[in-house]
């Protein structure tokens, strides 16, 4: 390997696993197809307890609305970015054979299986990785019983390493090359022989010295992602809260999803709080122009999911940072779970496999698949965050200030958008507009989306066909890229490099009876923030219409950014009644136990 930076990143789980022979009173699954899962009933040997009652995650998160319109993830690919690889020879990955590539800097180009390094015992890059083979069972798994399901149960997953050592705290050390490796090859296709780009990259690692977000993996993940807009990039927060400030990078980054952890799975209204080891914002901002930090001002977190109490496919092997294996003779088992285990760790993967149920639906419904748009990042990210569901004392900062509701914090510190809710996405996303003719505004339907691009000191019109009632929830997402850029012909740091950041702004306007631009009821007006958000309950009824501005950039260091592209995405719903979300059914009890199933 070439001389590089060496750098220090954490990616274990906020609780650790439990490796004990008990038995199992309470179950999250990890979501399963309505074919193949009944609520109340895990079989599975010894594992879960055949009886054992169950919390259905696909439920909660409505993953099973977009199941029964026939989409499980087929059509895409899920790319797993962690410090090891992915155990293909767990159960969960067998019976589809659905992890078909490895990556990794150690090897000249991408491999049906990963080779083993040349030394296993001191885990070197390539290493297979209990960390890794979790996530990919919640982004992926699949099998006879429902605890074996991921929520993209359908997907195709590659697997990334970027380790070039392990640490028995659960932290790695990695360097520009080998973060450069499998990024690179994912987003693009390239370098690696892969015969394309993955539809998503989840990574659920980070490093917690990165708050204004200007680390070598952040930049270069940005620059990525603006570059190759038909790849999301979804990243955990990380596992350092409850105090704030905390995002790690590259979650400290503005091209992708950054996702927090939800608790309290046996309440009431389940996974609707923030986990308290959740890292959240506010997050630094660092202008390149002025070279200047401004700090607490950023709300780094998109999304969040839930993060407690999960079970996930077990690797016990000697490699990667697995505890110390199970004596066992002969091959390893394939049949191992670990369960209670937490951690932003898990909840960016249900947001990454939820991406991809989108981007499947996106592959082939009839009003979405010639539309390249409906896949594109920033009209999945508005999407997302257009039909969240608003957590427990859910606050963007949003308040009364001359008759206008405003905010310039766009999302919550900790939880972003909200709760993920595919059911709601889905029906946003084929919508009643699914992307507005041209380039520039024009009139929608209640649910929907647009692909546009706006022009510095001008603005994009938005105009509600039919009038809206009073005591309605409009929420509106607005996102765009910042341009960081990456020029693969260089080897180090310096191919990576700063380039611009546009300032747009989001407003709700009530029209007059010509359709004119009358009265501003509403603004989100963030500096250091790429996205845009409200969520605006109607007192009065009529018309209303939405603006898109581009009142000016932050910083350009090309003298020549004047228009950029963004996804906008809007629903109008019913307000929710305060005890709506406490129907979901709970059970008490924890996941407890790595259990061998006996065949």
């Amino acid at each position: 390997m070439p001389d590089a930076p060496i750098f220090r990143f954490m990616r274990s789980p906020a609780t650790p696993p439990r490796l004990r022979s008990v038995s199992v009173a309470f179950a999250v699954l990890l979501g399963a197809s309505a074919g193949f899962a009944q609520s109340g009933t895990i079989l599975g040997g010894d594992v879960i307890a055949p009886d054992a009652p169950i919390f259905d995650l696909n439920v909660l998160l409505g993953a099973d609305t977009i199941y029964n319109a026939g989409y499980g993830g087929f059509s895409t690919v899920i790319a797993n970015v962690e410090a090891g690889h992915v155990w293909k020879d767990h159960e969960v990955f067998t019976t589809l054979g659905q992890v078909t590539k490895f990556v990794d800097a150690a090897h000249a180009s991408a491999l049906d299986s990963p080779e083993a390094p040349a030394n296993p015992a001191a885990n070197a890059l390539g290493s297979v990785d209990l960390h890794a083979t979790a996530v990919g069972h919640v982004l992926a798994g699949f099998g006879f019983y429902a605890h074996q399901y991921g929520i993209a149960y359908g997907a195709t997953l590659w697997s990334g390493a970027i380790a070039t050592s392990f640490e028995a705290d659960g932290a790695f050390e990695t360097d520009f090359t080998s973060l450069r490796v499998p990024y690179e090859s994912f987003f693009t296709g390239n370098l690696t022989g892969l015969p394309r780009s993955a539809d998503v990259i989840n990574s659920s690692w980070g490093d917690s010295a990165d708050s204004a977000g200007t680390g070598a993996a952040t930049v270069l993940t940005d620059a990525l992602a603006a570059a190759n807009p038909l790849t999301t990039f979804v990243v955990s927060a990380g596992n350092s809260g409850p105090d704030s400030g905390t995002v790690g990078g590259p979650g400290t980054g503005f091209n992708g999803i950054t996702v927090g952890a939800l608790g309290g799975s046996g309440e009431a209204s389940p996974y609707n709080r923030p986990a308290s080891f959740t890292s959240r914002g506010p997050m630094d901002f660092y202008n390149p122009e002025t070279d200047t930090v401004v700090t607490g001002v950023r709300a780094a977190v998109t999304l969040s999911a839930p993060g407690e109490d999960f079970a996930v496919a077990y690797y016990g092997g000697p490699e990667g940072s697995a505890p110390e294996p199970y004596s066992v003779e002969g091959p390893l088992p394939a049949d191992f779970y670990i369960l209670n285990v937490a951690g932003t760790s898990f909840s960016a993967p249900l947001v990454s496999s939820g991406v991809a149920l989108l981007k499947d639906v996106a592959y082939n419904h009839v009003a979405l698949s010639a539309n390249p748009n409906a896949r594109d990042t920033r009209i999945i990210k508005a999407v997302l965050m257009a039909s969240a569901h608003r957590t427990q004392g859910w606050d963007n900062g949003q308040h009364l200030e001359g008759g206008v509701t405003r905010t310039t914090q766009s999302l919550d510190w900790t939880v972003g958008a909200g709760r993920m809710d595919l059911g709601h996405a889905f029906t946003v996303l084929t919508g009643a507009t699914t992307d507005v003719a041209g380039l520039s505004g024009g009139a929608i339907g209640a649910q929907g989306w647009d692909f546009a691009t706006v022009t510095l000191g001008a603005s994009n019109d938005y105009t509600f066909t039919d009038a809206l009632p009073a005591d309605v929830r409009l929420t509106i997402a607005l996102t765009w890229f910042i341009e960081r850029g990456f020029n693969s012909t260089l080897a180090d740091e310096t191919s990576l490099s700063e380039i611009a950041f546009a300032n747009l702004d989001l407003q709700i306007w009530l029209l007059d009876e010509n359709g004119s631009f009358l009265t501003l009821v509403a603004e989100s007006s963030s500096d250091y923030n790429n996205v845009e958000f409200l969520s605006y309950d109607l007192v009065t009824g009529g018309d209303y219409g939405v603006r898109v501005l581009f009142n000016e950039v932050i910083y350009d260091l090309t003298d020549a950014y004047d228009t950029t592209s963004y996804g906008l995405a809007w629903s109008v719903t019913a307000i929710p009644e305060p005890a709506a979300f406490t129907l979901w059914l709970a059970f008490s009890g924890l996941l407890l136990a790595c259990h061998r199933r006996r065949r």
